[in-house]
């Protein structure tokens, strides 16, 4: 049977749970997520690979075009073979509609073989941690660390609460800010946080729900998670100096695992960290999570001369 690749702009609703029925635990692929990227000024795509209108594989992708460079971010590729052509329609697709860079994602992807395609300048090795909510011994691997941890919080009287509104967003914003300094001081590589926009935008359209470690009425760490029908993926937190000191950060963690299993959720993905992150890592690593080994590429498309005006921008950009 003869396999067809669509390209659809601005999917439907049910379009898109069509795609998210593919991966009922990809926060990414879903239409609400979809609809807050098209609030912060995206145009959304779906890209579908299958037969008879029913697809194998498919994913949502994102184009922002600007004076200079139309660029195209899929941030959860599906899980492609090297050899599909899926990778070569994409590339067509790019061509026709002047794509100048295309990032490939692998946020909550179960896996991410993307092979060497023409233009590739970057690809980055990635580890996510993912915890299976519904098996039995679910704290097992829990480090003593952790345990310990979130026994301080118990003590301190945190307790897990559901934030929502500008007020709240603008607290998540201090407390991201806070945990980046903190990290910079240590000489660990910091990748930039979601702004306080993208955050408010998401969790506005129903893609995403902040939690929050709460004691005498004040938030000592907070964090946003997207959310699927069975799963929620960690997109961006913070915690106080004052939080660190109670084992807020591990409480909530802990804490948001069990309100989303207790939801019917199979799976929490705490997210992802890149070389050089070493505490972040063991953050994540000690709630016993399974790490999944991806990657994310990023290719620049078009013609030479296009490439040379670009880089051209970039060092007018950085001289300014």
């Amino acid at each position: 049977m003869a396999t067809e690749f669509v390209a659809t702009r601005e999917p439907t609703a049910d379009h898109c749970e069509r795609i998210a029925a593919l991966a009922r635990d990809n926060p990414f692929w879903t239409h609400a997520y979809a609809r807050a990227r098209h609030a912060l000024g995206d145009e959304v795509w779906a890209f579908e690979l299958g037969a008879c209108g029913e697809p194998r594989f498919a994913c949502t992708g994102f184009l922002r075009a600007g004076r200079l460079r139309r660029i195209l971010e899929i941030p959860s590729v599906p899980p492609v073979a090297r050899e599909n052509p899926f990778w070569s329609e994409l590339l067509g697709f790019c061509r026709a509609r002047g794509v100048s860079e295309l990032t490939l994602g692998s946020f909550a992807s179960p896996r991410s073989l993307v092979p060497v395609l023409a233009g590739e300048v970057d690809r980055c090795a990635r580890r996510e941690f993912v915890l299976e909510l519904q098996q039995p011994g679910l704290w097992q691997g829990l480090s003593s660390n952790h345990a310990r941890n979130w026994k301080r919080g118990h003590k301190a009287g945190l307790e897990l609460s559901r934030g929502a509104g500008p007020k709240a967003m603008v607290v998540h914003a201090e407390l991201i800010g806070a945990s980046l300094d903190r990290r910079r001081q240590r000489a660990e590589a910091v990748e930039a946080g979601g702004t306080g926009e993208e955050a408010s935008t998401l969790e506005r359209a129903g893609a995403a729900t902040l939690f929050q470690a709460v004691a005498d009425g004040a938030v000592l760490s907070s964090i946003l998670v997207l959310r699927a029908e069975r799963g929620g993926y960690y997109h961006s937190a913070g915690t106080s100096p004052h939080g660190m000191a109670c084992g807020a950060s591990h409480f909530l963690v802990r804490e948001t695992a069990e309100a989303l299993r207790a939801e019917g959720s199979e799976r929490f993905n705490l997210g992802g960290v890149r070389a050089g992150s070493d505490g972040l890592e063991r953050f994540k690593a000690g709630f016993g999570a399974v790490p999944r080994e991806l990657e994310a590429v990023r290719l620049e498309l078009g013609g030479g001369l296009r490439r040379c005006v670009l880089s051209l921008a970039k060092w007018l950009r950085a001289a300014r």
